[in-house]
């Protein structure tokens, strides 16, 4: 599957790094998507645990903080990425217990979406995510 197309629309915005803007960022892609688009319910969800993650995880939640909000779209797939302001951890596909209640969204990320990846510079981390059929 090729992801890339000429015809992609692109949109990037900045999210301060609170814990509302998860849910500003699954209703930005939620309506630059529209509720037809094949791949919705996987990039709200996808973009919901890294977002959560940027905030959690990252210097994103400290005082004047954010995190970018890239979404890449055509009519039959999706990339998203999102952009934290550093951190001095890497993103990891880390074991979790059943028992604890978070730890499990990259591990969402591997099961979901069609690739992702991250790129670390300056401390930042940029996790993406592509999804389509």
């Amino acid at each position: 599957m090729r992801f890339f197309q000429m015809d992609a629309r692109k949109f990037t915005e900045r999210l301060p790094g609170a814990p509302e803007q998860v849910r500003n960022a699954r209703l930005i892609i939620a309506k630059l998507l529209g509720d037809a688009h094949p791949c919705i319910d996987e990039a709200v969800l996808l973009a919901s645990e890294t977002a959560t993650n940027a905030i959690r995880h990252t210097d994103s939640a400290l005082l004047g903080g954010g995190f970018a909000l890239t979404v890449e779209h055509t009519d039959v797939w999706a990339r998203v990425t999102v952009r934290d302001d550093g951190s001095s951890r890497t993103p990891c596909l880390c074991p979790s217990a059943p028992t604890v209640e978070s730890g499990r969204g990259i591990k969402m990320l591997d099961l979901l979406a069609f690739r992702w990846g991250f790129r670390r510079e300056k401390r930042c981390n940029e996790v993406w995510f592509e999804v389509g059929r």
